[in-house]
């Protein structure tokens, strides 16, 4: 297979990605919708390079199936896990106050709060697990592309993170901003290994909402001063220590991705993958 137009539209999708990662955060800098309009930029370049048929994209970018099984146990797991562990390590050092969460509200807020959150999350997983993964798996092996699509999605935030006020606000965004990083490109390893677990998007995008909701739970209950209290949050230490641990874990232990699986233009969870071309074709 002539790769040459896969690559391409590998690489208009993340140039495109970039861009409006960018300028979002250029044109909101000082507004809370910015981590939101970020977080729709991936379906916006796809929806904007190519009109995806209806009835193929379920098939195309893996929203057809359930991957239910994994919906309760690793998808809920490990979130939580990680979630519980920054928090009861704040409370331990007394940056982090126990008990409710301080600004996620009454029942109906939370719900609409996690109903939103949801559709952005997917919005992102849609574009990074649901296009690019398989794309990048037809060109290099499963673990670099789940490598590679981990950090590319990292690095859209950074421009959020050194361009904005209201992303990861607390801290020096000399830290955070790598740490950022770090977290969201080992999450992805997990997200990625969901994927080609379920053959599904909806487990990552499950893993990737309770990952943000969990961590939420721990950032709005600081103690002391907030930079300390984000030692726990998202985008500082513990996370991406925790997650990075499980991404190593997968990268050398997970089933799926041992022995390499063999790839000609086809994904053993999808069919045949439509190509991106630079000119906006999807074929």
């Amino acid at each position: 297979m002539n790769q040459r137009p896969m690559v391409g539209g590998i690489a208009a999708y993340l140039a495109l990605v970039a861009g409006g990662s960018v300028a979002v955060a250029l044109a909101f800098s000082h507004s809370a919708a910015a981590p939101a309009l970020s977080a729709i930029v991936p379906v916006a370049v796809l929806l904007t390079l190519t009109p995806i048929p209806g009835r193929s994209a379920g098939r195309d970018l893996a929203l057809a199936r359930s991957g239910l099984r994994l919906w309760s146990v690793a998808a809920l797991a490990v979130p939580a896990a990680v979630a519980a562990l920054a928090y009861g390590i704040g409370i331990l050092f007394g940056v982090v106050v126990p008990g409710p969460a301080s600004q996620v509200g009454w029942l109906p807020g939370l719900v609409i709060s996690v109903g939103f959150g949801m559709v952005l999350v997917l919005s992102e997983e849609v574009g990074w697990r649901g296009f690019l993964l398989p794309r990048l798996q037809t060109i290099t092996s499963p673990r670099t592309a789940a490598l590679v699509t981990g950090l590319a999605h990292g690095l859209v935030h950074v421009p959020l993170i050194l361009l904005t006020t209201t992303y990861n606000s607390p801290g020096s965004r000399w830290v955070v901003a790598p740490l950022t990083v770090v977290t969201i490109t080992a999450a992805g390893v997990f997200y990625a290994w969901l994927l080609d677990s379920s053959g599904s998007i909806w487990p990552p995008a499950i893993a990737h909402s309770a990952a943000q909701i969990g961590l939420l739970l721990v950032a709005v209950n600081p103690a002391g001063p907030a930079p300390a209290a984000q030692l726990v949050g998202q985008g500082w230490v513990l996370p991406a220590v925790s997650m990075s641990a499980v991404a190593v874990l997968l990268l050398v232990r997970a089933r799926v991705w041992h022995p390499p699986v063999e790839v000609s233009g086809t994904d053993a969870r999808i069919g045949p993958l439509p190509v991106l071309d630079p000119s906006g074709s999807l074929r």
